[in-house]
């Protein structure tokens, strides 16, 4: 029969994984907003480059679907590097080619603090 004692010792060791794991889950919902402030910084910003509304341009629709062309691409860098301070290459447009993954790929740059500019 078990030592009832090695029960409670396996529950606490649990317990006590789950407490450790409760920060990084609560960092999480602010990782996520922060990237869709992001997200919602360009997509203004394509929007007025467009001409277009807002809620025209889907965060998750290829550059190239938005009529991103090279010289709104171009556009959207320098005005990334000046509002967020992060210097984008070219290629990573093409990585990352609509504005949701690319606001991922300027908060992995710039970790927390882009969202707050």
């Amino acid at each position: 029969m078990p030592d009832s004692r090695e029960n409670l010792t396996t529950r606490d060791d649990a317990a006590t994984r789950d407490d450790a794991a409760t920060p990084d889950d609560a960092a999480a919902p602010d990782d996520a907003a922060a990237r869709a402030s992001i997200a919602q910084w360009c997509r203004d910003h394509v929007a007025d480059i467009l001409e277009q509304p807002v809620s025209e341009i889907d965060l998750d629709a290829d550059f190239d679907r938005l009529g991103v062309d090279s010289a709104v691409a171009v556009s959207l860098l320098i005005a990334v590097e000046d509002h967020y301070g992060v210097d984008v290459a070219p290629e990573a447009l093409f990585e990352n080619p609509t504005l949701n993954a690319l606001a991922a790929y300027l908060y992995d740059q710039g970790a927390p603090d882009l969202a707050q500019r």
